[in-house]
């Protein structure tokens, strides 16, 4: 065993109807081939050297390995997921935004697709695309003091105050002891005020 697979952790990949628990880079990719060998094609396999390869860091393997999976099956929600995680955090907005909308295509019901979206489209400026993703997020997550702290602020850009007001209330009774959401609150409220 290497000196850096100490650093991977577990993966889990499938050999023929086992699932085995792997730690070493090396054992996971001889996993992979084993299973490849057993089960032509596996996309599963793909998806799980992915999410292995991006814990340890190799975020262009990992996409490799999630395209791999969705070509083998590209109907498969939870490589799109991890792609479209992986592209986002790699700075692929574009490329985000297409898995995570290829996600909610295939029929996911994810709060966090929703909220990851709101945020991509947010940052690149979209925010009437944002504020659908997140009111779609909290649709599904209603409890969920984030969704209402990024709606509001998106609300507080686009200059309603009003509605801004009223979602970072909701975020202030979901969590009152988040110091931020007060300090939002607070600078919401006083806009809001000046232009009611």
């Amino acid at each position: 065993m290497s000196e850096n697979d100490n650093q991977v952790p577990n993966a889990l990949v499938r050999v023929g109807d086992r699932t085995l628990a792997v730690r070493s880079a090396t054992l996971v990719k001889r996993g992979l081939a084993l299973a490849e060998s057993l089960q032509p094609g596996d996309a599963a396999a793909h998806l799980n050297l992915g999410n292995a390869l991006h814990r340890k860091g190799d975020q262009d393997g990992a996409i490799a390995e999630y395209r791999t999976a969705i070509r083998l099956q590209p109907d498969y929600s939870p490589a799109h997921f991890s792609l479209g995680f992986t592209l986002m955090i790699q700075g692929d907005l574009e490329g985000a935004i297409a898995e995570y909308r290829e996600v909610l295509r295939l029929g996911v019901v994810s709060f966090l697709v929703h909220y990851y979206l709101g945020d991509l489209l947010h940052g690149k400026g979209d925010q009437d695309g944002a504020i659908a993703e997140y009111r779609a997020a909290i649709r599904i997550q209603p409890d969920h003091a984030g969704l209402h702290v990024s709606l509001a602020v998106v609300l507080e850009n686009k200059g309603d105050f009003s509605a801004a007001l009223d979602e970072i209330e909701k975020a202030r009774e979901l969590d009152p002891n988040d110091s931020s959401i007060a300090e939002a609150y607070e600078r919401i409220r006083r806009k809001a005020g000046r232009h009611g």
